[in-house]
């Protein structure tokens, strides 16, 4: 099926959960694609309703408006919608989504459980109505995919999960917040008063940015260095008018404000990098010798990010340029050298 008629099932269940019922004014008024929906348009969409996803309707002439059959509870529509939007998805395709939801919900990296009851009852039902969409044999093979998700700082349980939960409703009311947040120089806990701006996961670990009042910029924050809960300001409005702000420290690519780097590899990893993307905008050539050199862009303040990249590959791997990045990756290997060479 096409993405229109994906969507006018998506618009027709919508209204449903909403109103109650269905009539060809309140299509026209749902969306400007439909403002011109023709009869036999809006006919054959009521007639996919029962076809495609079992909801049977029947017409009230005098209020000129479909009602369904038999009352469908709020799980039935969350299900219907659910449909609606895998319609044209291959079963592979299901089943890759599945195995992928399935991993980083289980590991409660991606998403931590907010709720009040069962810790992974809301997740679980996504899960389970993707369930119901694969074929049987498709499930058997569920059982040999996984994915799993990268170094990442252990979240704290409950309060983990709680100060995410602040952090959304936060968003939801516009109120500021304050917490107490390790010192990067001392294992002292300074006091913040933030508005927040993004909630971030990146490459496993959750990050707050968030506009200090008190230096008058936006700071990222890594949540596994918060201590205690963090608490909303029920009198403290969102009141600092942030079109923009700058996360020229936070990642390979996050950053608006770069450098270019050059890095050399030598085999055997030069052939394996040729598939490893670090930057959007990176080239990778491959010389007579078999080494590969790569240029890409990398965020100022960001050093120790590409380093320990690089680092990861041992002596496959070579900064050649800029003069300081390469100063600060040799720095760091002698330093390594003198603190581990009576070990080796």
């Amino acid at each position: 099926m096409e993405k229109g008629p994906i969507r006018r099932l998506l618009c027709f269940v919508s209204l449903l959960n909403e109103k109650g019922y269905i009539s060809k004014e309140d299509v026209k008024n749902f969306d400007d694609d439909f403002s011109n929906i023709p009869d036999s348009t809006f006919k054959r969409s009521i007639s996919d309703l029962n076809s495609i996803l079992d909801i049977k309707l029947k017409y009230s002439k005098r209020d000129d408006q479909y009602r369904p059959v038999n009352n469908l509870s709020s799980n039935e529509f969350v299900e219907s919608i659910v449909d609606s939007q895998f319609i044209g998805y291959s079963s592979k395709e299901l089943l890759l989504i599945y195995c992928f939801l399935n991993g980083i919900i289980d590991s409660k990296v991606y998403f931590p459980p907010l709720g009040t009851g069962d810790e992974k009852d809301g997740y679980s039902r996504i899960l389970y109505m993707l369930r119901k969409k694969l074929k049987h044999e498709y499930l058997q093979i569920a059982n040999f995919i996984e994915y799993r998700s990268s170094e990442h700082y252990k979240p704290n349980n409950l309060l983990f999960s709680s100060n995410i939960n602040e952090i959304i409703n936060s968003f939801n009311k516009n109120k500021l917040i304050k917490f107490k947040y390790k010192s990067s120089n001392t294992d002292s806990f300074n006091d913040k008063t933030i508005q927040p701006q993004k909630l971030l996961n990146y490459q496993g670990k959750w990050y707050l940015i968030g506009f200090d009042e008190n230096i008058d910029k936006s700071v990222m924050f890594n949540l596994s260095y918060i201590k205690g809960n963090i608490k909303i300001l029920h009198d403290r409005d969102f009141n600092y008018n942030i079109s923009d702000y700058s996360l020229s420290s936070f990642g390979i690519i996050m950053s608006d404000i770069k450098e270019k780097a050059i890095i050399k590899f030598y085999p055997p990893v030069s052939e394996r990098i040729l598939e490893v993307i670090w930057d959007d905008e990176q080239t990778i050539r491959t010389a007579d010798d078999n080494t590969s050199t790569m240029r890409l862009s990398y965020p100022v303040g960001g050093e120790d990010e590409i380093i320990g990249r690089v680092l990861r590959y041992g002596v496959y791997a070579e900064i050649v340029s800029p003069d300081n990045l390469r100063k600060k990756w040799l720095e760091t290997i002698r330093t390594m050298n003198t603190k581990f060479n009576q070990e080796v």
